[in-house]
């Protein structure tokens, strides 16, 4: 998961770069906000399985995770819809 988020992060990124003055502002600043959601994943994910958790901490952060990444998903399909 850690993985295929930066992979997102990366590609949100390389479109902003590429098609920003065709963006409209709205559009622009959802993709932007996706880009650092993804990017926290990212990083949320790798530290979780970096670091020895106890399952009950790893669960409830494993449910949060869940959730962010389900909001980011919805996110970046009304961006896919926008366009």
């Amino acid at each position: 998961m850690a993985q295929s988020a930066a992979e997102g992060s990366r590609r949100l990124a390389k479109l902003l770069t590429a098609q920003r003055a065709a963006l409209a502002p709205s559009l622009r600043d959802g993709i932007e906000h996706a880009r650092y959601e993804l990017e926290a994943l990212s990083e949320s994910v790798s530290l979780i399985s970096t670091y020895n958790l106890p399952p009950r901490q790893a669960i409830s952060l494993a449910v949060m995770l869940r959730a962010a990444a389900d909001q980011t998903i919805a996110r970046l399909r009304r961006i896919e819809n926008a366009v």
